[in-house]
């Protein structure tokens, strides 16, 4: 299954303050709507109480820059993950050491189908506080923070493993249909990574089997995906052929993860 990925900055040492490149992250020649911002920071010499910052910067001439979004203070090595939503064309990471020197890092940014603006259109606040504030201090660490950005990245391709069978993957430009669909996975991601689940946490859990079974029937019955996608292949051709050299993957409600079938076997017997 292809991914979209553009990288940042390769692995550098930087101290003081500064500004990566500018890149404009694309696929199928349209720029992406939101990202996961990867940043792997492979050293880090710091004073007590020393960090460095990483924010995202956006621009749609190169010329004026604007801040978004910002990582936590990071004091140690690590790999630290952002959702952002990406209006303008150029992105680039700005980075500034206080009582750090010699950070270490490399970054990139994937495509994603939603961000946490979208997350929060959905839930509240205290919610997200109470399925990724691990330290419960009342406040989301960079950590935390690469918690969110992953349910993103993971409900997107949980998407794209339903519908590679029927449609080109991963998908971009995003239909709103797409965007609203992953933050309610990412939202399921979320609530159950602790392993229980309460009430409240329930109906988020309910909502993403329906969402999975919608995406199931789109491919298997040919029922229309909003933003006038085209599909590779037939209704026909993903639901009979004996021979077809692909598969896909079905969400299963015992085991609550994704199941690939054999491919020696029929789609349609599934």
């Amino acid at each position: 299954m292809a991914t979209a990925s553009t990288t940042i900055q390769g692995f550098t040492k930087v101290n003081g303050s500064g500004s990566t490149e500018a890149v404009e992250p694309r696929w199928n020649d349209a720029p992406y709507p939101c990202g996961v911002v990867t940043i792997d920071v492979v050293s880090i010499q710091v004073d007590v109480g020393g960090s460095v910052g990483f924010s995202v910067q956006l621009s749609q001439d190169g010329q004026d820059w604007f801040t978004t979004d910002a990582v936590r203070p990071i004091s140690a090595a690590g790999r630290y993950r952002l959702g952002v939503d990406l209006p303008l064309s150029r992105v680039r990471l700005a980075y500034s050491c206080a009582s750090a020197s010699d950070v270490a890092f490399k970054a990139d940014v994937q495509l994603a189908y939603c961000s946490p603006a979208d997350l929060r259109e959905r839930a509240s606040d205290r919610l997200l506080l109470k399925w990724a504030d691990d330290d419960n201090d009342g406040a989301l660490s960079s950590g935390e923070e690469s918690s969110i950005a992953g349910a993103i990245a993971s409900a997107a391709t949980h998407v794209d493993q339903i519908v590679q069978a029927a449609y080109a993957t991963p998908i971009c430009p995003v239909p709103d249909e797409v965007r609203a669909l992953c933050a309610r996975g990412a939202l399921h991601l979320l609530a159950t990574r602790r392993g229980f689940l309460d009430a409240e946490d329930d109906r988020y859990a309910r909502q993403w089997e329906r969402d999975l079974e919608f995406l199931t029937q789109v491919v298997e019955r040919g029922l229309p995906l909003a933003g006038g996608l085209e599909r590779i292949r037939s209704v026909e051709s993903t639901t009979r052929a004996a021979d077809t050299p692909f598969s896909y993957s079905r969400y299963s409600r015992s085991s609550g993860q994704m199941e690939n079938p054999d491919f020696s076997r029929k789609l349609d017997s599934l």
